[in-house]
């Protein structure tokens, strides 16, 4: 393969997140991709549709533009890629250099330079909403305020240019032509109807942001807890010999998915509104619609023989009870002890084991023989 395969996966990703028009799917589309380089159309079209958007979000000039099936020269294609790179200040020489892009090393490195610089330039513009974009791009005033981010967006992703727009009212008119024109390539049935139809009050539209926030907080501390269990999960097969061999290995495929997985919840108002009535459907984790999305090669993975741990119920030994508890009991051979009963020069003397009557022995036996 012309890219290994940890840098290929992890171009495959990057490419994944920025949900591009061209797709690269497989190591194998990847591979024949900057193989043919620049003979091909599928090549130079995912460069210029990243150039595209990386000088729409940086206020760039150099746009560039796709070749098409049998076009020879690409000498167009390169000076405009070679001029976008210089306003992105790119670090790579080689890719402007005479016969650059017919090295699959710089092929390779073009892609790598220009789908970082687009999530970036992403991760940016949503951070600074108020960050200039396009020269072309429609203006939107107050970029502090909430509607100004979210008519930003609009604009973004409509890709709306001004045409006379002077007007809030002139605004909206571009903003619903442009979703017509949309829905028309896209057909109306695209988008199904919306489950709320009827207008909300100020009193329900307040209540509906409440539980919005509530729910939001809930699914954050159980997707921090899921993630918790996975980090858990994946620690614990590192501790076996073989896995401690291939720890770089696990780290290469497992951080950049997990890194993908955050635990705050992107849930709104504007999420309900949206939704549509198929919503309700409920389907069952075996339909054949579901399985289409949730079905891996992990399922066909059989478990061959392992050692019973035991733990039934049913086989455990039986623990053994303590004794009871008996109260003793006197026999009848026992002597009952008889206390002195002298006076209090008496009892010391018996402590001391001196005295006529013979103490220190209980029962008042002396040891020595009677008189009688």
């Amino acid at each position: 393969m012309a890219v290994q395969e940890d840098r290929a996966n992890a171009i495959l990703d990057v490419l994944e997140d920025l949900c591009l028009n061209v797709t690269v799917d497989s190591l194998e589309a990847l591979d024949e991709l900057v193989t043919a380089g620049l003979s091909s159309v599928q090549f130079t079209s995912l460069c210029a549709e990243m150039a595209t958007e990386l000088s729409y979000l940086c206020g760039f000039d150099t746009t560039v533009s796709p070749l098409d099936a049998g076009d020879v020269d690409t000498s167009s294609f390169v000076i405009e890629m070679c001029g976008l790179l210089s306003e992105a200040e790119c670090p790579y020489a080689a890719l402007c250099s005479p016969g650059g892009l017919d090295v699959v090393e710089n092929c390779i490195r073009l892609i790598e330079f220009l789908s970082s610089e687009v999530a970036a330039a992403r991760i940016t513009q949503t951070k600074n909403p108020g960050g200039s974009g396009g020269s072309n791009a429609m203006d939107v005033d107050d970029c502090g305020s909430s509607e100004a981010i979210l008519l930003r967006k609009i604009v973004r992703d409509l890709n709306l240019q001004q045409n006379n727009v002077s007007t809030s009212q002139d605004f909206v008119q571009a903003i619903e032509s442009r979703i017509q024109d949309v829905l028309q390539q896209l057909g109306h049935d695209y988008i199904t109807p919306p489950l709320l139809t009827n207008p909300l009050t100020v009193e329900q539209q307040r209540r509906l942001d409440e539980v919005c926030e509530a729910m939001a907080s809930e699914y954050s501390v159980r997707r921090q807890m899921l993630l918790k269990r996975l980090d858990v999960t994946v620690q614990s097969f590192k501790w076996s010999d073989k896995a401690r061999e291939k720890l770089d290995t696990i780290e290469a495929v497992y951080q950049p998915k997990r890194h993908k997985l955050s635990s705050t919840v992107a849930f709104t108002t504007a999420d309900v509104l949206f939704a549509s009535r198929d919503i309700t459907t409920v389907m069952k984790t075996s339909n054949s619609v579901v399985r289409a999305n949730t079905r891996t090669g992990i399922n066909k993975v059989t478990i061959g023989a392992v050692p019973d741990r035991g733990g039934r119920p049913s086989e455990a030994r039986p623990v053994a009870e303590m004794p009871r508890f008996r109260q003793r009991s006197v026999t009848s051979n026992a002597q009952p002890q008889r206390h002195s009963s002298g006076g209090r020069g008496r009892g010391r003397r018996d402590r001391r084991g001196g005295g006529r009557g013979g103490g220190g022995v209980q029962g008042g036996w002396s040891g020595k023989k009677g008189r009688g």
